[in-house]
């Protein structure tokens, strides 16, 4: 689905058309999360849009989405000879409702990257993971992440007028469509770039361990402790990277 068809059914539905792009976007293997940057343009231009009811149309599009192409995989596996023997192995290792617990889990952190992230479910479909538990996971994760990207396109509203009055001074009133597009997918790919590095850098193995270990209360601390971590050595990171540029300044 091409970036301008999207633009054009929000445009003509709005939110349910929303709903109908972040669905497409997500039940076709492959493509690049596109509805994204949609959403954080109908954010920006939009006045009478609300955080809720975007996120509800639009992140229950993407999660159903994902969700229809992962029991589209589960159907195509288990018509297979060598899918029902899988099936019946998994289906040894998913016993315990810690194990699916874990993994669903570990579903709704990948649904808050801003990847393709088909190259995941669908093999995880060839594990014949439970339907229901990838379900709630997954579109709760897109609920999570569309009412981010569109926090981004609200507060990078002001910031994006802000550029391209100073870059086209004497461009029309009427708007800047191309600079709009192209100063929202830098916007949103610097965003994305964010939480991917922040969920990369997160210690997973810690904070299942104490799941496993010692249980929810004990696995959310620990996942707090690690945000605490990342945030540290992020400002550490940045103090130092600012006085390196202070350092090669002063000695130009």
């Amino acid at each position: 689905m091409e970036y301008q068809l999207m633009v054009e059914i929000v445009e003509k539905y709005g939110l349910p058309g929303l709903a109908i792009v972040s669905f497409i976007n997500n039940a076709i293997p492959g493509l690049p999360p596109f509805y994204l940057t949609v959403i954080s343009a109908y954010a920006a231009v939009s006045e009478n849009s609300h955080w809720l009811a975007t996120a509800l149309y639009a992140g229950l599009g993407a999660g159903i989405g994902k969700v229809a192409l992962f029991a589209a995989s589960l159907y195509a596996f288990s018509r297979t000879g060598r899918g029902r023997r899988v099936k019946q192995y998994s289906a040894k290792l998913m016993e315990s409702r810690r194990a699916k617990v874990s993994l669903a889990i570990a579903i709704f952190f990948i649904a808050l990257l801003p990847i393709p992230d088909d190259i995941i479910y669908i093999p995880l479909a060839a594990t014949f993971y439970n339907l229901l538990y990838f379900s709630i996971a997954v579109v709760t994760g897109k609920l999570v992440l569309v009412t981010l990207f569109y926090g981004v396109g609200r507060a990078s509203k002001g910031l994006i007028s802000a550029v391209l009055d100073y870059l086209l001074p004497e461009a029309p009133t009427a708007g800047y469509p191309l600079g709009a597009v192209l100063a929202l997918v830098a916007v949103s790919l610097g965003f994305s770039l964010a939480i991917a590095a922040v969920v990369l850098a997160i210690d997973w193995t810690s904070v299942y361990t104490a799941y496993i270990n010692q249980g929810s209360r004990a696995a959310v601390k620990s996942f707090f402790k690690e945000m605490a971590r990342v945030a540290s050595n992020t400002k550490t990171a940045v103090r130092d990277a600012v006085r390196t540029g202070r350092s090669l300044i002063s000695k130009a």
